[in-house]
């Protein structure tokens, strides 16, 4: 019998099942997007035991979606009280997982982490169609384009991609909008 996906919130300790499903979705997903360098770059700096318990100590809530004790993927938020946003900095499911109903169980779980949240934003990246389809599927639109000079041989470039939660209609000027040092 296959059970629930179930939620928990991440603490340090999972640090190392979190990069096991992270390098597998980026070996998945990237090549042919963005050169190896830049992978292994991204997975040594956001993936590493001291930047996954950096970003937990700073307010950043890791929730993990698991099923019979695996772990089948992971998001990370924050959430920017003065702009009434949750932001997902990341959302990854492992490639021989996906269609379990996991990203979709975390993504709604976004969607109600935070009472006071007005809309949910995240970036992707503008060749990644099926992170694409996945996240309009779930009722984001395509805001703007961004790109972000990350490194030397890390230059990424994305849609920032957003959704209104229930009650809340646009009314941002550019001024009240978040940048990308907000974000990133």
């Amino acid at each position: 019998m296959v059970h629930p996906v179930t939620l928990r919130l991440a603490t340090a300790s999972d640090a190392a099942a979190i990069r096991t499903v992270a390098e597998a979705a980026w070996w998945k997903t990237y090549p042919g997007i963005l050169s190896d360098d830049a992978i292994e770059e991204a997975l040594e700096s956001h993936y590493a035991d001291a930047s996954i318990a950096g970003a937990l100590d700073e307010g950043q809530q890791w929730v993990l979606a698991e099923q019979d004790g695996a772990l089948l993927g992971f998001c990370a938020t924050e959430f920017f009280a003065d702009k009434h946003l949750m932001f997902v900095h990341k959302l990854y499911v492992d490639p021989n997982k996906q269609g379990t109903g996991s990203g979709k169980a975390l993504m709604q779980h976004v969607m109600t982490l935070q009472p006071g949240a007005r809309a949910v934003q995240l970036l992707v990246n503008r060749a990644n169609h099926k992170a694409q389809a996945f996240y309009l599927r779930q009722g984001l639109r395509m805001r703007q384009s961004v790109t972000v000079i990350a490194s030397e041989d890390f230059i990424k470039e994305d849609f920032l991609m957003e959704r209104l939660l229930p009650g809340h209609v646009e009314v941002r000027t550019e001024a009240q909008a978040p940048t990308t040092d907000d974000i990133l």
